[in-house]
């Protein structure tokens, strides 16, 4: 019913995407037990963060909190889960910006890995190297940071420490990114801030024909 040039119809476009996305935020959850396979096509990281932090702008503003962002040059297109993948990194910045009372800051760096041995001497991962390249996004914070006994159970279905919600967000992420084939963990010190480390393929997995 608006006009070509009511500048209303800028509110209508930003209505329809957040329907479209919560429609989709739904889906997984719904689908916990279940998650769907994911419809994996080449995107580009640095569009799939902008696209999320304008979803969280207002909330930077409203806590004043700084946020940082660096990418590499001419990184690797990343082969996922569009739609997933933007809820995972919407859940881990709102995570963030949730530990952070005020005037904080958050960073986000994405980088290529092509030797994932360097990233994985000392983590519980080493099954999942592999020669093919990867994407690592590291989304750091100075919130709170989360105690050791917290940090073991972070992926745990329905474990929160928040008075709030229902325990199954970093659940939801975990599978997202296994699906994906993707690797995901966190580094985190209490008082110091928490570091989540996110690993996404830069490649097509090569599909095994049945004889």
């Amino acid at each position: 019913e608006l006009s070509k040039d009511d500048p209303k119809n800028e509110y209508v476009r930003r209505i329809i995407k957040q329907v479209n996305r919560l429609d989709e935020l739904l889906k997984s959850l719904f689908s916990y037990a279940k998650p769907q396979k994911p419809n994996r096509r080449f995107f580009k990281v640095k569009d799939l963060m902008q696209d999320v932090i304008s979803l969280l702008k207002r909330k930077f503003q409203t806590q004043n909190i700084k946020l940082v962002q660096h990418y590499d040059r001419d990184l690797p297109a990343v082969y996922v889960d569009n739609a997933q993948i933007q809820q995972v990194i919407f859940n881990l910045l709102l995570n963030s910006i949730e530990a952070i009372d005020l005037n904080g800051e958050i960073s986000v760096k994405a980088t290529r890995v092509d030797d994932m041995k360097d990233h994985f001497q000392r983590k519980p991962f080493i099954k999942k190297i592999t020669e093919n390249p990867y994407i690592l996004i590291v989304i750091r914070d100075n919130g709170c940071g989360i105690s050791p006994e917290n940090l073991q159970q972070v992926f745990n279905p329905f474990f929160t420490t928040k008075n709030f919600g229902t325990g199954l967000g970093l659940s939801i992420v975990y599978q997202i990114v296994q699906e994906n084939n993707g690797i995901i963990y966190y580094e985190s010190k209490e008082g110091e801030g928490t570091q989540c480390f996110l690993f996404l393929p830069a490649f097509e997995p090569v599909t095994q024909k049945s004889n």
